[in-house]
């Protein structure tokens, strides 16, 4: 059996018969954690299950209550041999902490001895494997930009676009809105400076989406993202060529003979075509640090770009930037 396919496969064998205590614990914490967006609803509820199948299978199926430390290193290294990486670890982790939370603070009276044992002390395994953020860069975009205009590829390249200026991301990319072609740019002058610091007013153009839900929790505001000119010429182009159709959104497949909303999924599939015409590995995540580093490289302050990509903490826009250290250290030969 391949790796991960036995995490696979534990569901499906050992959900039936798992504790009934657990899987009610589990649907009560599901259903009354409203601050938990979608998303993270399913990847906590697939979490879940198979932590529960797991304690059936290896735990002698003990109730949560009864479980210790031992009983997650065990897991962890578990699903260690079967190929999960560390992230994907922390991600489990975090759903099993957040049901025993659940528990000590909805059940505390009737188990005033449980604990989450979901501890610094159970440190998470290193897998050893590095991912390392290699972003697009200007020429790497636009080689990528020219290929997919010469072979007419127009909705691959009007995402292309979009998910570059407007550093969205895929769940993001899937929201936008045909209407969006109909909105007026939005037009302001801005101080700039440039290498010498000479400060001169230019007039900059920018266009606003749709309202948007975002990464984050199911509360937090919908957004507008905002991209430019560039992407907006070519998501008409992209619309041009499709037509006239029922269906509201940018991004579509066919279904049936009819146009849907594609699916994130989608995305990952021409991504893969885009290695291909590159010779470089590409997600959908990578146009957004892309951007991120791009921006920055070209003097753009971290402000500005933490207000583009929509993050709380310019903390978080820092791990999107990925720059040469050396021409930064040169200062110090000065």
């Amino acid at each position: 059996m391949g790796k991960k396919k036995e995490v696979e496969e534990l569901v499906k064998d050992y959900w039936q018969t798992a504790s009934q205590f657990n899987k009610e614990r589990m649907r009560e914490f599901l259903e009354e954690s409203t601050h938990l967006s979608p998303k993270s609803r399913v990847q906590y509820e697939s979490a879940l299950k198979i932590y529960i199948c797991y304690i059936n299978k290896f735990c002698k199926n003990k109730e949560l209550v009864d479980l210790k430390a031992i009983d997650l290193l065990k897991y962890q290294n578990w699903l260690l041999r079967n190929g999960l990486c560390s992230s994907a670890i922390k991600m489990k982790r975090s759903a099993i902490s957040a049901v025993n939370d659940y528990i000590i603070l909805y059940y505390g009276d009737e188990f005033p001895l449980f604990r989450n044992y979901v501890t610094r002390g159970v440190k998470v395994p290193e897998t050893g494997k590095v991912t390392v953020k290699d972003p697009l860069t200007d020429q790497e975009y636009k080689q990528l930009c020219d290929y997919l205009e010469d072979h007419k590829e127009w909705q691959k390249l009007a995402y292309v676009k979009f998910a570059y200026s407007s550093g969205a991301r895929k769940n993001e990319c899937i929201q936008l809105t045909k209407d969006i072609v109909n909105y007026e740019p939005v037009s302001k002058e801005v101080t700039v400076s440039d290498e010498n610091g000479n400060k001169s007013i230019v007039l900059i153009k920018k266009y606003k989406t749709n309202l948007i839900k975002c990464k984050g929790k199911q509360q937090d505001p919908m957004r507008k993202l905002s991209f430019d000119e560039d992407a907006m010429f070519y998501i008409q182009r992209w619309l041009n060529f499709r037509g006239e159709d029922d269906c509201p959104f940018v991004f579509i497949t066919h279904f049936g003979g009819k146009p849907k909303q594609v699916g994130q999924s989608l995305f990952n599939s021409w991504c893969d075509e885009f290695s291909k015409i590159i010779n470089k590995k590409v997600h959908p995540h990578l146009f957004r640090s892309s951007r991120a580093t791009n921006l920055s490289i070209s003097g753009k302050s971290l402000e500005s770009i933490r207000n583009l990509l929509g993050h709380k903490s310019s903390e978080t826009t820092r791990l999107y930037i990925v720059k040469d250290d050396e021409d930064e250290e040169d200062e110090a030969f000065v």
